[in-house]
């Protein structure tokens, strides 16, 4: 008995080794999985309200400088960049413009000025934006590569640079500095004047022309002009004054004539005729009348010059009265030309000019008003004269028709004239 039950005890012990060992296993295996588990979820607290974003800082702003620190350009180590920078553009009575005296503004990159940028007496150089108009006197506008400009750029004695291909946007307008821009107009002044004295040597050439054909033409006529205005100057002045003003009204009353002659269709003929007629007739008075009045100066001024001699004929009166006439002119232009060495000569040269074109109007209605009360030119119609009883014998010893007998008292008969003797 006692080797049977000591051969199976140990069988059973060889049993027991197995379980007990899978059974240790098991429990290292639960130990690792309790271990590895998620801990339980506590429940979880109530949200608690996002914070609103902050908001983006403004893209196009007015700019502001700090009172201490007002200068135009940021140095390197401030780009202007930050909103705490100093470099902002500073606002005035109440509106965007930025405006500066004696120095240089610079808009920093990453900044707007939403008005004008005006600068007296330096430039303005623009990297960030600006959206009014940049005005620089006395400097330039530049746009450097990434800047914009939205309005004009304006200079007076600098210059407009783009170093961008669409950074300006608005147009550009450069005015040179101002003794360039007095210098130029001294010379477009000098040029004028001279233009103008071309034009009053072609006006002689052109009226002694004048001259000669109406010396050819109707020297008589003209003669008899000039003789009425020695005799009658202020007749002649105020026949002349009245065809100067009545001037608009005869042209209108001739063009209404003349569309009344055209509604008619047969009178378009006559109306051409009538407007042609009229126009060449004024034309024609107004020239004569000018050579005739000078005719007058011509013969003044050449009794000044050479007293001793006798008066010179027609045609030379005209072109010397020409000439005179033309002289007030010609020196007003001349110191009108030197105004911008001698200030007061330009004024000097306007008062002579003016002068000048008073004595020419004066004598042209003057050589007008002795053409129309002459009847241009025409000699004076002779009425035959009656002599009176104990008269003088006219000159030249023209017989005179004797005195018609005076009538007979009523019952007398008249009595027969005496027989005419040898």
């Amino acid at each position: 008995m006692k080797s049977f039950a000591q051969e199976t005890h140990p069988r059973r012990l060889r049993l027991l080794l197995p379980l007990v060992a899978f059974a240790i296993l098991l429990l290292m295996v639960a130990a690792l999985g309790a271990g590895a588990a998620p801990a339980p979820k506590k429940p979880a607290a109530p949200p608690h309200p996002a914070a609103p974003p902050a908001p983006p800082e403004p893209q196009h702003t007015t700019l502001d400088f700090q009172e201490e620190n007002q200068d135009s350009a940021a140095p390197e180590s401030d780009d202007a960049s930050r909103s705490t920078s100093d470099y902002w553009i500073k606002r005035h009575a109440g509106n965007d413009d930025l405006v500066r005296f004696g120095e240089n503004v610079t808009v920093p990159a990453g900044r707007t000025v939403m008005g004008d940028v005006v600068v007296v007496g330096g430039n303005v150089d623009v990297y960030g934006n600006v959206n009014g108009d940049a005005v620089a006197v006395g400097g330039s506008v530049r746009v450097h590569p990434g800047g914009s400009l939205r309005g004009q750029a304006i200079t007076i004695g600098g210059a407009v640079l783009n170093d961008t291909g669409r950074g300006l946007h608005g147009p550009s307008v450069s005015l040179p500095s101002v003794t360039t821009w007095l210098s130029e107009l001294s010379v477009l002044n000098a040029v004028g004047q001279g233009i103008q004295l071309i034009k009053i040597l072609f006006s002689i050439l052109l009226a002694a022309a004048f001259a000669w054909v109406a010396n050819a033409v109707a020297a008589e006529r003209s003669e008899r002009a000039v003789a009425f205005i020695r005799l009658h100057p202020g007749t002649s002045f105020l026949w002349g004054l009245g065809a100067l003003i009545g001037l608009v009204p005869s042209a209108f009353a001739v063009v209404i004539l003349g569309i009344i002659l055209v509604i008619t269709l047969i009178g378009i003929p006559v109306a051409i005729l009538l407007i042609a007629a009229y126009a060449v007739a004024l034309i024609l008075l107004i020239i004569w009348g000018s050579l005739v009045g000078m005719t007058i100066v011509g013969r003044w001024a050449w009794k000044r010059l050479r007293p001793l001699e006798a008066e010179p004929a027609l045609l030379k009166a005209m072109l010397v009265g020409i000439v005179t006439l033309a002289m007030p002119n010609i020196f007003g232009h001349l110191l009108r030309a030197l105004a911008f060495l001698v200030p007061p000569a330009g004024a000097l040269g306007i008062a002579i000019w003016v002068l000048g074109c008073l004595l020419s109007l004066a004598f042209w209605l003057v050589g007008i008003g002795a053409l129309i009360a002459t009847r241009a030119g025409m000699p004076p119609r002779f009425v035959p004269a009656v002599a009176r009883p104990g008269a003088m014998p006219p000159a030249g010893g023209m017989p005179t028709m004797p005195p018609p007998p005076p009538p007979a008292a009523p019952g007398i008969e008249p009595t027969a004239p005496p027989p005419a003797t040898a």
